[in-house]
């Protein structure tokens, strides 16, 4: 139930694409020189940080869950599979 501040990064796992700034987290720069900014935004904004937190732990409920997590590893390993020139 608390407030996400995400930093900007260039490796991402597979469900953080689907993740939107002020929708699911409060954003960062990679560089972090916008931290004292946006701490005092959220601050400023409690109703909207009280909706960013509701919108994750939606997103987390739904999207996060043990079978969407296989269901990702599964296609992975599949796809992966199907790219090797020999049989293991």
């Amino acid at each position: 139930g608390a407030a996400v501040f995400k930093q900007e990064a260039s490796l991402r796992e597979f469900w953080e694409f689907e993740l939107q700034p002020f929708v699911h987290f409060i954003p960062l720069s990679e560089d972090l020189s916008d931290l004292v900014e946006m701490v005092e935004w959220a601050i400023e904004h409690d109703e909207e940080v009280r909706r960013i937190v509701q919108n994750a732990l939606e997103f987390v409920r739904t999207r996060l869950t043990p079978q969407r997590i296989i269901c990702y590893w599964a296609n992975l390993l599949e796809a992966y599979g199907g790219r090797m020139s020999y049989t293991p």
